[in-house]
C-alpha cells in the first residue's frame, strides 16, 4: 500500500453522500447485483398493503427496485437532505439521523429495509430497538450487511477520500438483534456480504 493511500483523507457519511448525491446513480448497478437478489427473494409474497421503511434508504435506489410492486407507502428516513431530495417523488421522505428517535409512530410499517446502513453507526442497539417499535407484528425487516475489513477509496471530482467506518463483525449484529427482541436468520450473498431476515419476538 502506497504512502498516498494511507494518507487519504476520511469524511463523516454525511458530508460523503451530500457531495456525491448529484451522481451517486452512478453506483446504483453495483450495488443493485447485490440488492435485488438479496431483497427481493426475502420479500414477503405480497406487497399489496405493506407499508416500506427503508433505513438509511439515500436516493430512493431500493423504492426503484421495486417500483413495480403495488406498495401504498414507502417512508425513505436518511441524514442526508441532498441525497433526499433526488429520490422519487412517490415517497414519504424523512430527514433524519437514524441514531436518534425515529420521528415515526408505534408498529406503522409492515416491511423495513436497511442495506449497507450499520458500518456507518457507531452503535447499532439503539437504531435496532427503534426499528422494532415501529414494526407491525408478525412481519420483517431486511439487513444486508457488508464487513469491510479495509475502508475503500472513493474517486470523485473533487479528489479521493475514504468514508469513516465501523467493522461490525456478523456475530457482533446477531447478538445485538437477540438482545432487541428479533428472531434472525442469516444467509450469505457473497463472501464478505450477509442478509439478515429479521423478526419481531
Amino acid at each position: 500500500m502506497s504512502y498516498q493511500h494511507e494518507h487519504i483523507p476520511f469524511v463523516e457519511p454525511i458530508d460523503w453522500y451530500n457531495q456525491v448525491a448529484d451522481v451517486y446513480k452512478t453506483y446504483h448497478r453495483k450495488l443493485n447485483t447485490r440488492d435485488v437478489w438479496a431483497v427481493k427473494k426475502y420479500l414477503p409474497r405480497s406487497l399489496q398493503w405493506v407499508h416500506v421503511l427503508d433505513l438509511g434508504g439515500g436516493d430512493g435506489r431500493r423504492a426503484i427496485l421495486l417500483q413495480w410492486m403495488w406498495i401504498p407507502s414507502r417512508t425513505i428516513v436518511d441524514i442526508s437532505q441532498s441525497m433526499l431530495d433526488h429520490a422519487p417523488s412517490r415517497t414519504q421522505k424523512v430527514c433524519a439521523d437514524i441514531r436518534e428517535p425515529f420521528p415515526l409512530e408505534w408498529g406503522t410499517h409492515e416491511l423495513i429495509l436497511m442495506t449497507f446502513v450499520l458500518l456507518h453507526l457507531d452503535a447499532i442497539s439503539g437504531v435496532l430497538a427503534e426499528a422494532r417499535r415501529c414494526i407491525a407484528p408478525t412481519w420483517r425487516m431486511l439487513i444486508v450487511h457488508h464487513h469491510e475489513r479495509r475502508p475503500f477509496v472513493h474517486h470523485i471530482s473533487t479528489g479521493n477520500l475514504k468514508i469513516k467506518t465501523r467493522h461490525w463483525r456478523y456475530e457482533d449484529l446477531e447478538a445485538e438483534l437477540k438482545a432487541t427482541w428479533w428472531e434472525v436468520d442469516i444467509f450469505p450473498v457473497d463472501e464478505a456480504t450477509k442478509i439478515f431476515c429479521c423478526f419481531p419476538v
